[in-house]
């Protein structure tokens, strides 16, 4: 992606994350003597394309627009950027020098609103524009739901009991010298054990979709089944005309 514009510089990249996901982040700087209502009609049309192409975009640099100015056309360059849902993430001045007011020049343009996001200015005089930052708590994408579960309906405590008691006397080896080894051993056992009166199962894809809410409860589902139930028991009602 690029700007096409003498007077902007810019240059973008495309960044994967951990959880597999790709973010547009593009760096720019504006000349000071740019047009402030048409470098904000470029950089609309740019967003809005990629809004509609459901991109994530972080947008920084100098963009030498002061947004603490009550400058009429900068506020609207400012207001239109978050029509099109560009998130301006700095608030604090980012430029300083003598004798004049501090201004906010630099900007974090995004339209995340997912990750956790955390906008600073470093206060190092390596220039006079601060450094700005933004960090973004990426968490990987959950694995989807497994489609395997435990089926209770033929689990029965006393046959469990038997069982376990059974594979502890035949299979368990004691070994006092090393507990870990011994807590393994019986783990193994008890697992087995659960295995067998217990046993996994496939949910099908009605089951799994189910099990993804979590807002649906058991007495929910008791309320259904027993209001459908009572549906299909009532007779129905029949009208006699005279």
């Amino acid at each position: 992606m690029e700007l096409h514009n003498d007077r902007i510089g810019d240059i973008w990249v495309v960044l994967t994350d951990v959880s597999n996901t790709s973010f547009l982040v593009g760096a720019l700087f504006s000349h000071p003597n740019n047009n402030a209502k048409h470098f904000g009609e470029i950089l609309e049309n740019s967003i809005n394309i990629l809004n509609m192409e459901r991109k994530t975009l972080y947008l920084l640099g100098n963009f030498n627009i002061n947004a603490l100015s009550n400058n009429a056309v900068d506020e609207r360059f400012i207001n239109n950027m978050q029509f099109v849902g560009a998130h301006q993430m700095i608030t604090l001045p980012t430029r300083f020098m003598l004798h004049q007011k501090p201004s906010l020049l630099d900007y974090i343009y995004c339209n995340d609103f997912v990750h956790e996001l955390q906008p600073g200015v470093l206060q190092y005089d390596i220039s006079d524009h601060h450094p700005i930052f933004l960090p973004a708590k990426i968490v990987p994408k959950q694995n989807k739901l497994s489609k395997w579960k435990r089926c209770y309906k033929q689990f029965h405590p006393e046959n469990f009991a038997m069982h376990i008691s059974t594979n502890l006397e035949e299979n368990f080896t004691s070994n006092p010298e090393n507990l870990n080894e011994e807590f393994n051993n019986f783990f193994k056992i008890f697992i087995s054990s659960v295995d067998h009166s217990a046993p996994f199962i496939k949910l099908s894809r009605k089951l799994t979709k189910l099990a993804s809410k979590s807002w649906i409860t058991k007495g929910l589902l008791n309320s259904i089944e027993t209001t459908v139930t009572t549906k299909i028991l009532r007779p129905p009602l029949i009208l006699k005309h005279n």
